[in-house]
């Protein structure tokens, strides 16, 4: 027998890309800069993906867009969904093995940055999207195991309740 969690279907669903560029214990992230609630916080590239668009093309474009870097190779690692009390982001989450360019931003919404992992998880303006940085699922991550990850998050963006299928 197949049980199916039950999600609000009243809620809508944004389809997104994470981008997970790692090396030597250190990650690739970008920090917003003309964002008014969520100015100065950390995250990784990614977006919404468009129409027509595969995972993979938007993660790619993405990772592009706002680091400047251009991805060489990748691999998907499963999803992060992320429900919270008005919306649902479903993401794929891409493990990007090699990349090549200098950091230089197209946009100019954020600023990109290489940072220590573990500094990274000390701070408190990060957006969820960074807890898969931490060991349990950076190994996963490393290794590129297929992953399926739901969290309840709270509007204070508080993790209240984590599933791993």
């Amino acid at each position: 027998m197949k049980i199916r969690e039950k999600m609000d279907i009243n809620k809508s669903v944004r389809k997104s890309t994470r981008c997970y560029a790692i090396h030597d214990g250190k990650v690739v992230t970008i920090k917003y800069k003309n964002k008014e609630r969520f100015n100065g916080w950390y995250d990784l590239p990614g977006g919404k993906i468009e129409n027509g668009e595969t995972a993979d093309e938007c993660a790619k474009r993405e990772f592009y867009e706002e680091t400047g870097l251009t991805v060489i190779d990748l691999e998907n690692c499963g999803n992060l969904i992320l429900e919270y009390p008005t919306k649902i982001s479903d993401y794929t989450i891409f493990y990007i093995k090699e990349c090549e360019g200098t950091i230089n931003p197209l946009e100019t919404d954020n600023d990109a940055e290489i940072i220590d992992i573990e500094k990274l998880l000390m701070f408190d303006n990060k957006f969820i999207c960074t807890k898969l940085l931490e060991d349990k699922y950076l190994k996963k991550i490393l290794k590129c195991e297929k992953m399926k990850i739901k969290m309840i998050i709270n509007d204070k963006e508080e993790i209240v309740d984590v599933t791993d299928y």
